[in-house]
Protein backbone atom coordinates (compact mmCIF):
# COMPACT_ATOMS: atom_id res chain seq x y z
CA UNK A 1 0.00 0.00 0.00
CA UNK A 2 1.30 3.75 -0.71
CA UNK A 3 2.04 6.16 2.03
CA UNK A 4 -0.04 9.01 1.15
CA UNK A 5 2.68 12.56 1.84
CA UNK A 6 1.15 15.40 3.80
CA UNK A 7 -0.36 17.77 1.61
CA UNK A 8 1.99 20.63 2.40
CA UNK A 9 4.65 18.15 1.63
CA UNK A 10 3.32 17.43 -2.08
CA UNK A 11 3.28 21.33 -2.86
CA UNK A 12 6.31 21.94 -1.44
CA UNK A 13 7.90 19.20 -3.59
CA UNK A 14 5.76 20.72 -6.69
CA UNK A 15 7.29 24.43 -6.04
CA UNK A 16 10.85 23.32 -5.63
CA UNK A 17 10.90 20.75 -8.35
CA UNK A 18 9.12 23.77 -10.72
CA UNK A 19 11.54 26.55 -9.25
CA UNK A 20 14.89 23.60 -10.16
CA UNK A 21 14.51 23.56 -13.63
CA UNK A 22 15.32 27.55 -14.50
CA UNK A 23 18.12 26.35 -12.99
CA UNK A 24 19.19 23.11 -14.52
CA UNK A 25 18.50 25.21 -17.94
CA UNK A 26 20.89 27.89 -17.41
CA UNK A 27 23.54 25.24 -15.89
CA UNK A 28 23.26 23.01 -18.85
CA UNK A 29 23.53 26.65 -21.00
CA UNK A 30 26.96 27.32 -19.30
CA UNK A 31 28.30 23.76 -19.55
CA UNK A 32 27.44 23.75 -23.53
CA UNK A 33 29.10 27.40 -23.82
CA UNK A 34 31.99 26.17 -21.77
CA UNK A 35 32.73 22.93 -24.29
CA UNK A 36 35.45 23.31 -25.97
CA UNK A 37 35.06 20.13 -28.47
CA UNK A 38 32.25 17.80 -30.02
CA UNK A 39 32.05 15.14 -27.62
CA UNK A 40 32.06 17.66 -24.72
CA UNK A 41 29.20 19.55 -26.34
CA UNK A 42 27.14 16.37 -26.73
CA UNK A 43 27.72 15.55 -22.95
CA UNK A 44 26.27 19.41 -22.06
CA UNK A 45 23.59 18.91 -24.00
CA UNK A 46 22.86 15.52 -23.06
CA UNK A 47 23.19 15.93 -19.13
CA UNK A 48 21.59 19.41 -19.64
CA UNK A 49 18.17 18.00 -20.69
CA UNK A 50 17.95 15.26 -18.68
CA UNK A 51 18.53 17.80 -15.48
CA UNK A 52 15.71 19.25 -16.82
CA UNK A 53 13.63 16.44 -17.74
CA UNK A 54 14.27 15.35 -14.13
CA UNK A 55 12.81 18.06 -12.86
CA UNK A 56 10.25 18.41 -15.43
CA UNK A 57 8.86 15.30 -15.13
CA UNK A 58 9.11 14.91 -10.88
CA UNK A 59 7.20 18.10 -11.27
CA UNK A 60 4.63 16.86 -13.46
CA UNK A 61 3.91 13.99 -11.17
CA UNK A 62 3.72 15.67 -8.02
CA UNK A 63 1.27 18.00 -9.56
CA UNK A 64 -1.21 15.23 -10.63
CA UNK A 65 -0.56 12.30 -9.05
CA UNK A 66 0.27 13.77 -5.51
CA UNK A 67 -2.24 16.84 -5.55
CA UNK A 68 -4.76 15.61 -7.50
CA UNK A 69 -8.43 15.84 -6.21
CA UNK A 70 -9.34 12.43 -6.70
CA UNK A 71 -8.78 10.60 -3.65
Amino acid sequence: MRKELPTVENVANVCTHAVCVAPASVGARELLLRSSNAPQAIAAVVYGLALCLLFAVSTTFHSFCCCGSDK
